[in-house]
């Protein structure tokens, strides 16, 4: 065996070793793409049952959120503070789960649910033009969804 038959095996010894930790890099990285999909998934469900849990643990919280979408200009200072935070709470978890969906993490069924709570909630002009004076940064996510909304029935009719 000469010099150059040592060298040949070494160069296909060296090809084996890469191609070898090429497919063991891909598996890594569709393992880690999936996991940051479960991830993103779990951090959106767990938003999503801390809000409903304000409501399963605290039934005054619901009666007052009943009212603050149905009457918003019958709430107290005290129990307008608390809506204006319940409501801000629902929409950083919209605007989270958006973030999510368009880097393809999570599936854009996702976000249509909260839209169409959303677009349920603020269907009422007294409550759109309430919230717009209160919280005008978050307003706009809601005037982009029921504008989206809007599209589609005009769209569907």
């Amino acid at each position: 065996m000469t010099i150059q038959d040592v060298g040949s095996i070494g160069e296909l010894v060296a090809a084996i070793a890469t191609v070898a930790t090429l497919a063991y890099l891909a598996i890594q990285i569709r393992q880690n793409t999936r996991s940051l999909h479960a991830n993103a998934h779990q951090e959106v469900v767990s938003s999503s049952n801390d809000w409903s849990e304000l409501f399963v643990h605290h039934p005054e919280t619901g009666e007052l959120f009943r009212k603050g979408i149905s009457d918003p200009s019958s709430l107290d200072s005290r129990d307008t503070i608390e809506f204006v935070h319940l409501l801000e709470i629902y929409i950083r978890n919209y605007s989270t789960a958006r973030f999510l969906v368009r880097d393809g993490l999570i599936p854009q069924r996702v976000c249509e649910a909260y839209e169409h709570s959303l677009g349920k909630w603020f269907s009422s002009p007294e409550l759109r033009t309430w919230w717009r004076d209160r919280a005008p940064v978050l307003s706009s996510i809601v005037e982009s969804v029921l504008a989206a909304q809007e599209s589609i029935e005009t769209d569907v009719k």
